[in-house]
């Protein structure tokens, strides 16, 4: 049976990870229990929308804190959640083409904080990429039985 070690050479993309996972944290607590005041601060002639908006922003709360774990976990031993570390820059990469869409298409008011958000998340990835561990594939479960 084959057992694979983290080695210390990952040390910037364990600190990275670590800090994507306390940022990923607060922002899930935050939209968690963070959403109801600011249905409050909605129009009264949205009557049903406030209440969908309540729900979908506890909803990515929920998902933040299972990403913010998922990271954490990645940050201890990158080697064996080298496939955490490949969502997190797809969703790097797809959150900052996303926000270049938005810039672009929809012409958003704020087109500057766009930009900034695109070119934060790409930079991100790109790190995360520059650092991820090669060679390395998904450990299976039943590797090494007979």
């Amino acid at each position: 049976m084959r057992t694979i070690h983290s080695s210390p050479d990952f040390a910037a993309l364990k600190v990275i990870l670590l800090l994507l996972a306390i940022l990923a944290t607060v922002a899930g607590v935050l939209l968690l229990f963070g959403a109801r005041p600011l249905a409050v601060l909605a129009p009264a002639d949205l009557h049903l929308l406030p209440v969908l908006g309540v729900g979908l922003l506890m909803v990515l709360g929920i998902a933040e804190l299972g990403f913010g774990y998922l990271m954490y976990l990645a940050s201890r031993d990158p080697i064996r959640y080298v496939g955490v570390i490949d969502t997190i820059i797809f969703f790097l990469f797809a959150g900052a083409l996303f926000d270049l869409y938005v810039a672009f298409a929809l012409h958003a008011l704020l087109g500057s904080l766009g930009w900034f958000g695109a070119g934060v998340r790409l930079v991100l990835a790109i790190i995360l990429t520059a650092l991820r561990p090669r060679g390395v594939s998904a450990v299976t479960p039943w590797e090494g039985r007979s």
